[in-house]
């Protein structure tokens, strides 16, 4: 009984492996990809604000509070920080794979 379970948990080991690495390479391209359109999305997020400001001065209150709206979601506080939350939630599923399986 214990050789038949130890062969299954060798399957699953090798069955595990590339899942496990896939998510690392994942996680790893999507957290560079996060970076450098952070990066696009802050100068984006300053231009947004600054068409903002210009709506309000234009008497389109409307106008400048979508713009705003739109500016906040490009901002780094935005879509970035949603993006690295859910990342961390796949990094979590790789670990807890990690642990279940090969600890």
């Amino acid at each position: 009984m214990t050789a038949l379970f130890s062969i299954f948990k060798l399957l699953l080991k090798i069955a595990a492996a590339p899942v496990v690495a896939i998510l690392a390479l994942f996680v790893w391209f999507c957290t560079w990809l996060v970076c450098v359109s952070g990066a696009v999305l802050g100068l984006v997020s300053l231009l947004l604000c600054v068409c903002s400001v210009l709506l309000f001065l234009s008497s389109s209150v409307t106008g400048g509070i979508i713009y705003l709206v739109l500016a906040f979601l490009a901002s780094p506080f935005g879509l970035p920080t949603a993006a690295l939350w859910l990342l961390d939630r796949i990094q979590g599923l790789r670990y807890l794979i990690q642990e279940n399986v090969y600890g």
